[in-house]
């Protein structure tokens, strides 16, 4: 292993390629660190092997995308609210999400070549990238929607149902995917800080009529995990508004009207 990746710099990232929610990465800052790194990969993979890169220092954020009959129908950038823990784990996305010319056909460029290479088709597409030095960089790219709210985020966006177009997609329908309206959102994962059962949870005050959604996803009495990868999630919140300053001001309003008491 060490012969294997003596050309690359620590600190590096261990990552399974076949699980999602960013489960099965972990950070390694040495040689030491190697064995309970492969462990800890190995238990979350039901492959026999894993990729190992080096480890980027930027700014983490994505793109959702769609490729019908061999076009990319759209690239959404978006920007990323990111947990740290063995590694970053997203808890939110907002867009509009404002990138220089350069960078954004930099962005369209690699993933439209992403594509291609992959034999992507009629599908939706997850994209994962880092902005380091000015430069973006590819961490993963799926032939899916995103999760934590990214479909919702897509929808809105453009102000079509996302989900209904995914379907008539693979209903083997010719869908558009054009929209002349841009909406601002974002969202964020409600979570906790520790294990334990679910005392009590609910709203304070009114909610203001640009907040799209709040789910919970346990009820009282329910046994829920501290936060450490995407399915440790215990629901979240869902703003829009005329600007992406007003939107995510209305986020954090509405998230301390939440509360949820765990013991």
């Amino acid at each position: 292993m060490v012969h294997e990746t003596k050309e690359l710099k620590f600190p590096l990232i261990f990552k399974a390629v076949d699980t999602s929610g960013s489960r099965g990465i972990i950070r390694v800052d040495n040689n030491n660190d190697f064995k309970n790194a492969m462990e800890y990969v190995r238990a979350a993979t039901k492959l026999d092997y894993f990729i190992i890169e080096e480890f980027l220092i930027g700014d983490e954020f994505g793109a959702q995308a769609y490729v019908q009959d061999g076009k990319v129908e759209f690239i959404l950038p978006h920007g990323d609210y990111v947990f740290t823990g063995e590694t970053g784990v997203p808890v939110g996305h907002y867009a509009p999400f404002e990138l220089d010319e350069v960078i954004i056909n930099d962005i369209k460029e690699q993933l439209k070549k992403a594509v291609k290479a992959l034999g992507l088709n009629n599908c939706a597409i997850n994209a994962d990238f880092m902005l380091a030095d000015n430069k973006p960089y590819v961490l993963e790219i799926g032939g899916r929607s995103g999760a934590t709210c990214l479909a919702e985020l897509t929808s809105i966006y453009y102000d079509f149902d996302y989900y209904e177009k995914m379907i008539r997609v693979s209903l083997g329908e010719k869908v558009d995917f054009s929209s002349n309206k841009t909406i601002p959102n974002a969202s964020k994962l409600l979570i906790s800080n520790k294990d334990g059962i679910i005392v009590d949870q609910g709203i304070q005050g009114n909610i203001k009529k640009n907040v799209v959604e709040i789910q919970f996803d346990y009820k009282k009495g329910d046994h829920i995990k501290k936060f450490q990868v995407g399915p440790d999630r215990i629901g979240h919140i869902i703003t829009k508004g005329k600007t992406l300053k007003e939107t995510n001001q209305l986020l954090e309003e509405t998230i301390n009207q939440i509360y949820v008491n765990v013991e």
